[in-house]
């Protein structure tokens, strides 16, 4: 009677065979770093470099922190003093980067709208938001109901990926 166990290996095939020097079986994409502060939902926080691709799909120009968290990718490597740690990025609250390693003159379109963020672990985040909604609803209300899975905050010397599932409210400080 055959087995059903089923093996932790994947099955072999020609491909796993190929002359490794062949440089068509290159898996390696040239990637460029990026120096990254990770906050988790664990309240802990990790410091290393996410890698990114020299070019993106939907702008012109490399790719961004800000790209890499809203892509498909659920898991994203982080190498760290000590490891390469694989993230989950359900689980990223926040992501701070130097802002002259990020910012481009696009990401600064539109309406600056000072904001505070209260996280839902209770910390509390200041800085602008940039609104290029349509005439009439650039409210930040409609900036947050719009906004990607990881919005950017702009601080004075860094810009902070935000995922919207953990704030907890939002203060409009344009007005006082």
């Amino acid at each position: 009677m055959p087995s059903t166990k089923r093996s932790s290996r994947p099955p072999s095939s020609a491909a796993s065979h190929a002359n490794p020097a062949d440089p068509a079986n290159d898996a390696k994409v040239a990637k460029q770093t990026r120096r990254v502060r990770v906050r988790l939902s664990t309240e802990s926080e990790l410091e290393g470099t996410v890698f990114l691709g020299l070019y993106e799909a939907t702008h012109a120009g490399p790719q961004t922190v800000g790209d890499l968290l809203n892509g498909e990718e659920r898991f994203i490597p982080l190498k760290t003093v000590k490891a390469v740690c694989l993230i989950n990025i359900e689980q990223i609250v926040s992501v701070h980067t130097p802002i002259e390693d990020e910012a481009d003159e696009l990401m600064t379109l539109g309406e600056a709208r000072p904001v505070a963020l209260t996280m839902l672990h209770g910390a509390l985040l200041r800085g602008d938001i940039y609104v290029t909604l349509p005439e009439g609803h650039r409210r930040a209300k409609d900036f947050f109901n719009h906004a990607p899975a990881f919005f950017p905050l702009f601080k004075e010397k860094q810009i902070v990926y935000i995922n919207r599932r953990f704030v907890a409210s939002v203060q409009d400080e344009t007005h006082g």
